[in-house]
C-alpha cells in the first residue's frame, strides 16, 4: 500500500528545520522506507539548499529527492509567507518505479 507523509517547519536552521519536517513526515506514520521526497521552500532557506538536499539524502538515504523555493509554502493549515517555512513530503511507494534526474541552480556570488 503506498503511503505519503508531510511535515512543517517554521525553524530558520537548516538543521533543526529538516529534523522536525523528517520527524513528522517519516517517523510519526511510521513510513518504512522511503522512495521519494518533495521539498518546499521560502526564501529563507534558499541559501541552505544544498544543505536541505544533503541532510535529507543523509537521513532518508533516498536518492530521488526533487524540491523548489517560492516566496512561500502551502501547508494544511494555511501559506507560509512571512518568515522561514519548510514543507516535505515523503512516499512509500514499493510498486512505483522512480528515474532522478539532477538539476541544480546555482547561486551568483554577490560582491559586497
Amino acid at each position: 500500500m503506498n503511503r505519503v507523509g508531510v511535515g512543517v517547519s517554521r525553524e530558520s536552521n537548516p538543521d533543526a528545520a529538516v529534523a522536525e519536517v523528517l520527524n513528522s513526515a517519516i517517523k510519526e506514520i511510521n513510513l518504512p522506507q522511503v522512495h521519494w521526497v518533495m521539498i518546499f521552500f521560502t526564501p529563507d532557506h534558499f541559501v541552505h539548499a544544498g544543505r536541505l538536499h544533503e541532510l535529507i539524502r543523509e537521513q532518508t538515504k533516498c536518492e530521488c529527492i526533487a524540491g523548489c523555493s517560492g516566496m512561500g509554502v502551502i501547508t494544511g493549515e494555511g501559506e507560509i509567507t512571512q518568515g522561514p517555512g519548510l514543507v516535505l513530503m515523503a512516499g512509500f511507494t514499493p510498486d512505483l518505479r522512480l528515474k532522478a534526474l539532477a538539476k541544480y541552480q546555482e547561486l551568483e556570488q554577490v560582491q559586497v
